[in-house]
């Protein structure tokens, strides 16, 4: 996470305002790529043991059987890394972008998906945080619901999910202090 507020002109994404600074961003909790790691693991362990039934074990002497068996075992392989590498870049795409007027939820996926929700954080009404469960304790990860009038942004899988709720209560009370100080910069001002 980034601790200090930069300049957007330093780095640029979609959707952002020109006067935007940057608070924080994260990703979501790196527990997401641990089911498509194992069923890696399993699929490549699967491949190995047939590899070694195939030639080793039993030893096909057929020729053409043998490249069949190897070209089937290399497109198992081809497969499962494609997989993961696609799970992989999923979640390396997927940013939440803390701002010092929006929070953006920027979801990308490699080929196919392309989405930015953005909700203006001086009109959250509620932040709510919830962790359920002894995995999600144990791995200080949850779930971050950002409430406004006519929105619902919802955060899964956030890391550090007490840190992230306090640094976001934090912005949004500076970004409603600021919007009272400096009006015309915001569309509308809150009223509580």
């Amino acid at each position: 996470m980034v601790n200090i507020p930069i300049p957007m002109e330093e780095g640029n994404f979609q959707g952002q305002d020109a006067h935007e600074v940057l608070h924080f961003y994260f990703r979501q909790h790196w527990i997401r790529l641990v089911v498509p790691f194992f069923w890696m693991i399993f699929w490549m362990a699967a491949v190995i043991f047939a590899g070694y039934a195939a030639f080793i074990a039993i030893g096909v002497n057929d020729s053409f059987t043998r490249h069949g068996i190897l070209m089937g075992l290399f497109l198992v392989f081809a497969f499962v890394q494609w997989r993961f590498l696609i799970r992989f870049y999923d979640y390396a795409l997927y940013i939440i972008i803390v701002t010092d007027r929006k929070v953006h939820r920027v979801k990308k996926t490699l080929l196919t998906h392309n989405d930015h929700q953005t909700i203006d954080i001086w009109t959250l009404q509620d932040i709510h945080k919830s962790q359920h469960g002894v995995i999600q304790s144990l791995f200080n990860y949850g779930t971050i619901i950002l409430e406004s009038q006519d929105t619902v942004l919802k955060l899964h899988f956030i890391p550090k999910v007490d840190r992230i709720y306090d640094r976001l209560s934090h912005v949004r009370e500076l970004a409603r202090e600021h919007a009272m100080i400096q009006p015309h910069f915001y569309p509308q001002v809150p009223s509580e």
